[in-house]
């Protein structure tokens, strides 16, 4: 793995941290049990019991002492957590706050109303983990008569409410536990999760326990082991297959599942980040750890109702449990305390020295550009949107939840005192100028070069806070050779005089503006010859064209791709759905000049990358999803210097074989209804 400055960064924190027992580093993740009760009876469960529990208020002060101290995830555990009444305000509020949330939950008690309020949370923030112990026959023995089909049910309403919100594809994975009752079954058991629309599976082991009267049915027996052997060889075949529906365990957890229930598994090799990768926080407000006997109650040093999270994280008992990790030869089959890139303190140096000697050189003059015809990275500024700019229902939703609790409506004269006075909160969804600009960067020091960057996907560019600061950056890095063509997609709503002034630059411009958005009249009177203006329309039924061409006589209309020899440009964007002859008859219809792509295959891998706010990386910008997602810390540089493998996937099957590529329609796809082979 290469890193960049940032992830060197927190790695190398991390590692000093442990290193030195401090609490230097912020944990990774933020764990909260919101509730310790539960609505089932489990045969093998020793976790949920009547106990006090945080409120709301207190939930909500947890998460904001996070969110400024820069935590990303959180996981709310249980018990069952939607025995609690508010937990859905509970992941808004974390959502809303910047977090990453997965949550796990039985799914039973998940009616119609409470999925169409998971709805309304964005689905690329909430990923919802559903504990199924095998089929019906399986799970029921364990769980309850009926507790299968009711989970089942549970997670198609929440499918269905996605579905009805117009949300993106919502990760819904299984926890499935392998055990002696399906161990026969257990292959089938994930074919029909896979047929079920699950994306994945967790396998876990029964929990090590000192009484284990109340599931001994459920454990392995001597005679069992060669059966279980065998069946975790073809779980790590069927792991290395891949596909849409995937095993999320690695090979080295799938190895040890035998030497676990055998007794012979050995401490780990690899150090524990126990103490340093988590804060954990119990029903009851106290800060929990595993005290290295697998015993989290046990591990109790503080309570969030005496002390702040920052007041626990370096407090001198925690110091102590870091201690006792350090020196822990508990034998543990979990890896969710490992941090593998933060174990190797000559590792870390020496990519120290690397990226010192990156930016050292990338002061010096730039020849050899590695350029790329017709390429263009994209870069997320922000996900919201304030209009439902071809059909982004999800970052209108997102819009929403901003401005909860603001008092009067935004708009482009106002947007910069909304920011001055603090009113929005910036946290998420907008991506930092610091990383911007270390993208930026690391393109000029390894002499990459686009021939477009392009501001926007998602969302609407022109609601960052640092717009202008933004493209004074890209400007300047446009002089330095990184990128030809500076491309700015936005609404047009939020278009101020001060953003404007921007298209008078004598450098190559393109802005992109939806026609109802307004604001291309502003952009009109400071446009510059080097400066290009496409409006977008999409094509719908009842789509007068004629008269929208008679009330912009100054652009020339176009239709799919857009032409490079013009500065004023009114395109009518197709629908995914439509097909080539269709957008071929709309075209000749009101003989308008149609642009299409001209090679028989994919060419997301060659056109470019897209980088989301929060730095993960896809190959397509219709992957909002980002299920196809090839890096998660913005090293856009390594991944961009892989894309061979994909071209030629793409060259020789018409796709990637990746999952979210499989049956693409995309107008510039060419597998599936649309493609180029069916004219």
């Amino acid at each position: 793995m290469q890193r960049n400055i940032r992830t060197w960064r927190r790695d190398m924190q991390m590692y000093l941290a442990r290193r030195l027992n401090t609490g230097w580093s912020k944990p990774d993740v933020l764990s909260i049990n919101i509730s310790l009760r539960c609505n089932l009876t489990c045969s093998m469960c020793t976790t949920c019991y009547d106990s006090p529990e945080l409120s709301l208020e207190e939930i909500k002060s947890i998460l904001d002492q996070a969110s400024v101290w820069g935590v990303e995830v959180f996981n709310p555990l249980g018990g069952e957590p939607f025995m609690r009444g508010d937990v859905e305000d509970i992941l808004s509020y974390a959502v809303r706050r910047g977090f990453f949330v997965s949550i796990t939950t039985n799914g039973t008690l998940i009616s119609e109303r409470r999925a169409g309020r998971i709805a309304l949370i964005p689905s690329d923030r909430l990923h919802m983990n559903i504990s199924l112990d095998g089929d019906r026959k399986s799970n029921d023995e364990i769980r309850g008569d009926g507790m299968w089909e009711r989970a089942i049910t549970g997670f198609e309403r929440i499918r269905h409410a996605d579905e009805e919100a117009g949300n993106t594809h919502r990760k819904i994975l299984a926890n499935t536990i392998l055990h002696a009752r399906n161990i026969d079954r257990f292959e089938w058991i994930l074919d029909e999760q896979e047929q079920l629309g699950f994306d994945g599976v967790q396998i876990l082991n029964l929990f090590r326990m000192q009484d284990r009267s109340k599931a001994e049915s459920l454990w392995f027996s001597p005679s069992d082991f060669s059966k279980l052997e065998a069946l975790c060889h073809r779980l790590i075949a069927r792991k290395k297959h891949g596909g849409s529906y995937s095993i999320q365990n690695t090979q080295e957890e799938l190895e040890n599942i035998v030497p676990y229930y055998r007794d012979e598994l050995k401490p780990m090799d690899a150090p524990c980040w126990a103490g340093w990768k988590e804060l954990y926080i119990n029903a009851d407000g106290k800060a929990i750890m595993c005290d290295t006997q697998l015993d989290f109650l046990n591990g109790s040093f503080g309570n969030v109702r005496e002390q702040t999270l920052r007041q626990l994280w370096n407090s001198s008992q925690l110091q102590k449990q870091r201690r006792a990790v350090k020196t822990c030869s508990t034998p543990c089959v979990q890896k969710c305390y490992q941090r593998g890139s933060s174990d190797s303190g000559s590792e870390l140096a020496l990519d120290g020295f690397r990226l010192l000697k990156e930016r050292m050189q990338g002061k010096l003059p730039h020849l050899g550009w590695q350029r790329s015809k017709d390429s263009i990275l994209r870069l997320e500024l922000c996900d919201v949107s304030p209009c439902d700019v071809e059909g982004k229902n999800p970052a209108q939703g997102r819009w929403n939840n901003l401005l909860e609790g603001v008092s009067h409506q935004p708009t482009a004269e106002n947007w910069n005192e909304f920011r001055d006075q603090k009113k929005i909160d910036f946290g998420r969804g907008f991506m930092g100028r610091e990383l911007v600009k270390e993208i930026l960067d690391g393109l000029l020091r390894a002499k990459v070069s686009f021939e477009r960057l392009c501001l926007g996907w998602r969302g609407d560019s022109l609601l960052h806070p640092e717009i202008e600061p933004i493209l004074e950056l890209c400007f300047a890095m446009q002089k330095k050779g990184v990128f030809e063509v500076l491309r700015v997609e936005s609404s047009g709503m939020f278009l101020r005089e001060s953003v404007a002034r921007f298209a008078r630059r004598p450098v190559q411009q393109e802005w992109v503006f939806h026609l109802d958005g307004g604001g291309h009249h502003l952009l009109e009177q400071h446009q510059g010859h080097h400066t290009r203006i496409v409006l977008k329309h999409p094509i719908y039924q009842g789509l007068q064209p004629l008269k929208l061409c008679t009330q912009f006589p100054n652009y020339i209309p176009h239709v799919g791709v857009e032409p490079k020899d013009a500065s004023r440009i009114l395109c009518f964007a197709p629908s995914e759905t439509m097909s080539w002859v269709d957008i071929r008859t709309f075209g000749e219809k009101y003989h308008i000049p149609i642009g299409l792509p001209q090679k028989g295959y994919c060419q997301a891998p060659q056109r470019g990358l897209v980088v989301s706010w929060d730095g993960k990386i896809t190959q397509c910008e219709r992957d909002v999803q980002l299920r196809n997602m090839l890096n998660d810390d913005a090293r856009v540089v390594e991944v961009w210097k892989q894309r061979y493998k994909f071209i030629q996937e793409a060259q020789h099957s018409k796709t990637p074989q990746r999952p979210f590529c499989q049956g693409c329609s995309f107008i510039r796809s060419c597998s599936g209804p649309n493609a180029v082979s069916k004219f």
